[in-house]
């Protein structure tokens, strides 16, 4: 049989599988999610080949998780304690240094996966007709729910990591419910992670009680919302051209979430050995995949113009070293990703999955990378930008006490001097 399974409440509110059609309104062509394909079942020949990728999977995103980790921390260590010291800042030290960005990595991976899997629950599997899940969509909701669980986690410890690199302290020293309690309304980014913690558990909660289309799709615009926080208190939501830098930030994250978590989500519905919604989800995911290259390219570029110039010493340097790396990768994306359309997309929708399953794993590989990559290039700092200082305009600066002493924010005179008498370098 063709159809896809589904799941059905019954009488007395049992939950039975059923086999029925796609509603026409998902499915036919030109309708609002694109031109759906055939499917067939895969061949007893290609079975077992199904079964070695699908148990391949899970071993290939804690591979690219491993790889971006690994990355992420050579950037930091090579980078050192620039940013400490450019902040004139103490050093927060060693935990704080690497365990920030290793738990920063393993916070952005989770996140792309749960909105990966929610998007194939809520806008790429087909529901039935009766508006509860299709069975394909139940399982990534399912597995969504496991993602989330991690992502706060993970979000959750970035609050005390956050709040120790802007102190200089040990994170041990920070752990205290008072001091913690008493930095966060101070610090944006720390207040962020732990709005993200709390989306993320609410999210996780959701997943573990859906049964419906509809809430997968209110789960993912919150999962879209959870990305927000964070990339509205970052380096480009305090830097020159505010608007541009944190609007196009948000873009980039958006879709590289899509993109990557989808990735990640169709190829775990792949991996099954029934192709049941393969000819739906896959040009689907296509279309949205190209849509949020393109978008990914035209953000990323906008972001970098206005972090550095864009001249030659500034891209050789560390900085735009590895923002030219973050580039190439997705360059080699695009090329990737149009290999399969042109060459994987319609054997995997008649049952030969294997091509579909290798570049996809390539992909996945490079695009986990690529996030390592970007954290670490967070880390570093970018070329200093020599511009004539106006003696008249007023110099904020914020002291950086230890809570209990509280931290005074001054404006300076027309001579530029610092007020605060407690300041990191008056110290």
């Amino acid at each position: 049989m063709n159809e896809p399974f589904g799941m059905q409440r019954g009488r007395g509110g049992a939950l039975t599988l059923l086999t029925h059609d796609p509603p026409a309104a998902f499915t036919r062509p030109g309708g609002f999610y694109g031109e759906s394909m055939p499917q067939q079942h895969v061949t007893p020949a290609n079975l077992a080949r199904v079964w070695r990728y699908r148990s391949a999977l899970g071993p290939l995103v804690l591979a690219g998780t491993s790889l971006g980790l690994l990355i992420a921390l050579w950037l930091t260590a090579s980078a050192g304690s620039a940013i400490a010291d450019i902040l004139g800042l103490p050093e927060a030290g060693l935990v704080v240094r690497f365990g920030l960005p290793a738990v920063r990595v393993v916070s952005d991976i989770a996140a792309v996966a749960t909105v990966g899997f929610l998007l194939v629950a809520a806008v790429l599997a087909a529901p039935q007709a009766t508006g509860y899940l299709d069975i394909a969509g139940y399982r990534s909701v399912r597995v969504a729910a496991g993602c989330a669980w991690l992502w706060a986690v993970s979000a959750f410890l970035m609050v005390p990591l956050t709040v120790a690199e802007v102190l200089g302290r040990p994170v041990a020293d920070v752990l205290a419910l008072g001091p913690l309690t008493a930095a966060l309304p101070l610090l944006p980014t720390s207040t962020a992670w732990l709005l993200t913690g709390v989306l993320a558990t609410l999210i996780a909660a959701g997943c573990r009680a859906t049964l419906t289309w509809g809430w997968a799709g209110v789960l993912l615009a919150a999962a879209v919302v959870g990305l927000l926080p964070v990339a509205a208190t970052g380096h480009s939501a305090v830097g020159g051209s505010h608007d541009l830098a944190t609007d196009s930030l948000m873009i980039h994250i958006v879709a590289a979430a899509v993109w990557v978590g989808g990735l990640i989500a169709v190829l775990s519905l792949a991996a099954r050995p029934s192709p049941n919604q393969l000819g739906t989800v896959l040009p689907r995911f296509s279309m949205i995949a190209a849509w949020c290259w393109g978008l990914m390219a035209l953000s990323g570029l906008a972001n970098l113009a206005v972090r550095i110039p864009l001249t030659l010493p500034n891209l050789l340097s560390d900085y735009g070293v590895i923002a030219m790396a973050k580039t190439a990768s997705l360059l080699l994306l695009g090329v990737l990703g149009y290999l399969h359309r042109r060459t994987a997309l319609a054997p995997a929708v008649q049952g030969d999955r294997r091509a579909l399953l290798r570049l996809g794993a390539g992909e996945v590989l490079l695009m986990l990378a690529t996030i390592g990559l970007a954290v670490g290039l967070g880390r570093t700092p970018p070329r200093p930008q020599w511009r004539p200082v106006n003696p008249r305009a007023p110099v904020r600066s914020w002291d950086t006490s230890w809570p209990g002493h509280p931290p005074v924010w001054a404006v300076s005179s027309s001579t530029g001097a610092r007020t605060s008498s407690s300041s990191p370098s008056s110290r």
